[in-house]
């Protein structure tokens, strides 16, 4: 098709092409009619150009089915289903919109769309594709959404190969005005790339000039792909990544991202996010890697209650053979302080679970404000607890300049940090360091820092550090105990050197006019050579010493 429409609103449109002679049967379900292609003979070409357009949106049903060896979409090019605006019944079910290709189908500077419209009732249908390899570029989309009375349908994607993504997006939605659940994105493939400012989106949308913010849980995105994932760039000011999200207004939860990969790499700004501006929980995020899971660049997982968010904020669990976090990449929890239009949040931050079997490794900040790391934070004003960060791994290193931190701005407690490494846990730089801070303003206990490890060497100025905070210029000294700091390790502590000042240590501090803090306790085993025993040793020291 060069151009051209076929229309057949409520009914059926099926394309197929075949390679060479054969009989194509017509396959009769009730009412429903569909094409049967021979086993023996294969598939040809085809190809949508030129704004090419199928339309098959009415009052129910609409299907759209194309079965080819290799599939284009290009140029402008619509294949559009759904229910019409202002049609349907609560009984209506929309038509799917389903492609079929036995190599490769390539959608470029084209959308394809199944919706429910604004005002109008029913569930919407679903976008299915199955092919050898998947590509969408040039500002493609595919979208599903609902702005009516009614759930949204699922984009599935299936390919034997490769699926990508360059500069494109797939978006699912709960638009202004609708009410009914979002659908899921689901992509099942060999390898998945998305670049240049390509998008994964399952949302919950907020009002718009004349309709209200949309109501009912965004969508879960899920990724099964047994070789590689790679998230990287920008264009355009849109970063690549993957958002689940609830916007102002809202009612709903958050979808959760789920991610089983081979490998997993986010790089050049890209992120993954789970968040709630409105009145609901955030999702969780999910990452589970055979081999190594990489994030450099300013990449970011983030789970969020943003401002005016009333709801939990989702966990980020990691597990995998190899963790980095390099050059201000962050793994991030925060329930947010109140923007010029709205409230601070409310609600607790989530946790950060990371369960790895070989090393940790977390280096490099670009700067003092662009740590690399892993933080878990409520800002001020906010009513909640702060998330725990948990890592389970061989061995654990941080260093230049990188950071895990957990601390409360607001009213409610931070969370704790808990290190365990089979073999070593290693800080070195300044100022590299794990914190848990009751910040000024904040009212709440501080978190506790647990190591446990074969070995822990503190080294050029690192530090474990537990801090309630004076008063900053705009706000009172923070109210509430400082954590313990609890070092269990059975081999050696090496705490030695300094840098710029900063003393390698071990500290818990109470600062002006904030509340009285722990002792620290540190328990490490020691041998005595002349018994050849082992025993234990517990270091009870005052709040200002360092060790």
């Amino acid at each position: 098709m060069n151009g051209g429409r076929l229309n057949a609103f409520g009914g059926r449109v099926e394309l197929g092409a075949l390679g060479e002679s054969g009989t194509v049967l017509l396959g009769v379900d009730s009412k429903n009619l569909s094409l049967i292609f021979p086993s023996n003979v294969g598939q040809a070409e085809i190809s949508l150009t030129n704004q090419a357009g199928i339309y098959v949106t009415g009052a129910g049903g609409g299907n759209i089915a194309v079965n080819a060896r290799n599939l284009e979409i290009l140029e402008g090019s619509i294949l559009s289903g759904g229910i019409g605006q202002g049609l349907g019944t609560f009984e209506t079910v929309a038509g799917d919109i389903t492609l079929n290709a036995t190599e490769e189908i390539k959608v470029a500077g084209s959308g394809i769309g199944n919706f429910v419209r604004l005002n109008s009732k029913g569930n919407g249908g679903n976008i299915n594709i199955y092919s050898g390899s998947f590509s969408l570029q040039e500002s493609a989309a595919l979208f599903t959404s609902t702005s009516g009375q009614g759930n949204a349908g699922n984009v599935a994607i299936g390919a034997r190969d490769a699926v990508s993504l360059d500069n494109a997006s797939i978006f699912n939605t709960v638009e202004a005005g609708g009410v009914g659940k979002g659908g899921n994105i689901d992509i099942n493939a060999a390898t998945l790339s998305l670049i240049d400012g390509s998008q994964l989106l399952a949302v919950t949308r907020k009002a718009s000039a004349t309709q209200p913010a949309g109501q009912g849980d965004a969508g879960n995105v899920n990724l099964k792909v047994t070789g590689a994932v790679n998230i990287a760039g920008q264009k355009n000011g849109f970063y690549s990544g993957i958002d689940s999200s609830m916007e102002t207004g809202t009612v709903g939860n958050g979808g959760n991202i789920t991610i089983n990969s081979g490998s997993f790499s986010l790089q050049n700004g890209a992120q993954l996010e789970a968040s709630t501006w409105g009145l609901g929980n955030a999702g969780n995020v999910i990452v589970r890697a055979r081999d190594a899971v990489s994030l450099v660049n300013a990449a970011g997982i983030l789970s969020l209650v943003e401002s005016g968010g009333i709801g939990k904020g989702g966990n980020i669990d990691i597990n995998a053979a190899t963790l980095s976090l390099i050059d201000a990449a962050q793994i991030v929890t925060i329930t947010r302080g109140a923007s010029e239009t709205q409230p601070a949040g409310r609600g607790s931050a989530g946790n950060v679970n990371i369960n790895v079997i070989g090393a940790v490794d977390i280096a490099r900040a670009k700067n003092y404000y662009f740590r690399t790391g892993i933080f878990s934070r409520t800002e001020t004003g906010t009513v909640g607890n702060g998330g725990d960060i948990t890592i389970d791994s061989g061995s654990f290193l941080l260093r230049d300049s990188a950071q895990l931190q957990t601390s409360t701005f607001g009213q409610g407690n931070a969370g704790n940090v808990t290190v365990r490494a089979h073999d070593t846990v290693f800080l070195a730089g300044q100022p590299t360091a794990i914190l848990s801070t009751v910040e000024a303003g904040g009212l709440g206990k501080g978190g506790n820092i647990n190591i446990n490890a074969a070995s822990l060497s503190l080294i050029d100025g690192a530090q474990l550090l537990t801090i309630t905070r004076g008063a900053s210029e705009t706000q009172p000294a923070g109210r509430g105990d400082a954590g313990n700091v609890n070092v269990n390790v059975t081999g050696p502590v090496d705490i030695t050197g300094g840098k710029n000042d900063f003393s390698s240590g071990i500290a818990s501090s109470v600062e002006t006019r904030a509340n009285a803090s722990k002792l620290l306790l540190i328990t490490t085993k020691v041998k005595n050579q002349r018994k050849n025993q082992d025993f234990e040793l517990d270091y009870f020291l005052s709040p200002k010493a360092i060790a």
